[in-house]
């Protein structure tokens, strides 16, 4: 199992959308359909991760009930403050809880382990550093 994943061109892609460039953003909900169901994958980390990454954008999304991430960009730490305080649980916590209680909830590391003939342990290894990783990069795009 490849254990080097990455996913920088598109925390690049979210960067540049981030910065106003309108002409990415079709290009970005190309990616996140393909994300979402993770059709197009080398691997099962890659896999994973794809979904993650789906996943810890829409959740960001839903959290701060915003959708620009250039206007999310501009949220100041008071607002931040108040948001974990409403919600219950800082952003980086909701984005790597949401990934992993959606592994659980929808039997993930099972689907992924049997398309790729791989036991569920080995990608049971990987979920909460795989969480941690993509809520790293989306934290990154937003600072």
């Amino acid at each position: 199992m490849d254990v080097n994943v990455e996913f920088s061109k598109f925390y690049q892609l979210l960067e540049e959308v981030k910065l106003g460039r309108k002409e990415k953003e079709e290009e970005l909900k190309l990616i996140l359909q393909e994300y979402k169901s993770a059709q197009n994958t080398t691997g099962p980390l890659q896999e994973l991760g794809q979904i993650y990454c789906y996943l810890g954008l829409m959740e960001l999304f839903r959290y701060t009930n915003e959708e620009d991430l250039g206007k999310i960009s501009l949220i100041e730490e008071s607002v931040w403050s108040n948001l974990a305080e409403k919600q219950e649980e800082t952003l980086p916590m909701r984005l790597a809880n949401h990934m992993i209680d959606y592994t659980k909830e929808k039997n993930l590391i099972k689907q992924i382990a049997e398309k790729w003939n791989i036991p569920r342990r080995k990608m049971n290894r990987h979920i909460i550093n795989m969480a941690r990783f993509v809520t790293e990069g989306l934290i990154d795009v937003i600072d």
